[in-house]
């Protein structure tokens, strides 16, 4: 069924009467992903850290200089290169699902190791984490209205707001559950991690398994161009990421925690909302997961040559 489901999804892409909206009931996929959205914002409830322990005041430029980076300049860069540069529609699809969803906690690992602030990336975290709720959606609907003319019939706007009110209850709830927890009973925090993280990767590879018919006829693009295009694109985030901070006089530490931050996508995020938006288009997927593997491979070396360079 999936195989068949995969086929006629591809064929609806180009189809000027395409299939009717892929539902959250007619595949395996959709609860598995909610699923997996659940167990991945659970934990960031166990470790959220108070918001008082962020200096606000002291770090408004810096934040104010990284939200609008994630939110305006990495849309507008993301925008002009799919106008600019002609690609599959499952990765335009793919782009400009990662542009919707910036951050990510894997930007304190990178900020300690690269000895950037780490008070602004933890503001910027905790920032990006709160507006999600809001401008994600927005972003993907614009994108889907504006910009992606050969959106997918599962990205049609009825379909993003039906899935978007499925999306929201699935990150809230476990969430604030998370952080009851912490406040409760924080001596049992490190044991549910423990068992949250056994139980995502159970759920991330019953995706894969559920996802590997999409993911055949993905595998036989030309796929060099398509990669070197991801490459650029973060390559140009970072240039524009760190311009921007030089030219509002950030402090060096400062720059470097806007630089990680903006040049990060919350692959938790992305990849389970494209296995809702989009389950069965093999290059979306892809696509998104050379993304996340390039991000976290690019992060890491960034940070660890900033870790042996002086501040300056």
């Amino acid at each position: 069924m999936a195989a068949a489901r995969s086929q006629a999804y591809a064929s609806s892409r180009y189809d000027p009467h395409p299939m009717p909206p892929i539902t959250l009931t007619d595949n395996p996929t959709s609860l598995i992903a909610l699923l997996l959205l659940a167990l991945i914002s659970f934990p960031i409830g166990l470790k959220m850290p108070p918001l008082a322990s962020v200096p606000w005041r002291q770090q408004s430029r810096a934040l104010t200089v990284g939200v609008a980076l994630q939110w305006l300049g990495l849309p507008l860069l993301t925008a002009m290169l799919i106008v600019a540069v002609p690609v599959p529609p499952g990765a335009s699809n793919a782009l400009w699902l990662v542009t919707a969803t910036p951050g990510g906690y894997v930007l304190l690992t990178f900020a300690l190791t690269a000895r950037s602030d780490l008070l602004t990336a933890l503001g910027l975290s905790l920032t990006t984490t709160a507006l999600k709720l809001l401008l994600t959606p927005l972003l993907w609907w614009i994108g889907v209205r504006y910009l992606l003319p050969e959106a997918t019939a599962a990205s049609t706007f009825d379909s993003v707001a039906a899935t978007m009110s499925q999306v929201v209850p699935a990150l809230l709830l476990p969430l604030l559950i998370g952080w009851l927890i912490q406040q409760r009973w924080p001596a049992a925090v490190p044991r549910v991690a423990r068992v949250t993280l056994v139980l995502t990767l159970l759920m991330v590879l019953a995706g894969l398994v559920d996802a590997a018919d999409a993911l055949r006829p993905g595998l036989q693009l030309n796929w060099p161009p398509l990669l070197a295009l991801v490459i650029v694109h973060h390559a140009l985030v970072c240039l524009l990421a760190y311009g921007l901070a030089w030219l509002a006089h950030l402090a060096p530490a400062q720059r470097r925690s806007v630089v990680l931050a903006c040049s990060t996508f919350n692959a938790g995020l992305a990849i389970p909302l494209a296995l809702l938006l989009f389950p069965y288009d093999g290059i979306a997927l892809l696509t998104l997961g050379f993304w996340a593997l390039w991000r976290v491979a690019i992060g890491t070396a960034i940070a660890f040559y900033w870790r042996w360079r002086p501040i300056r």
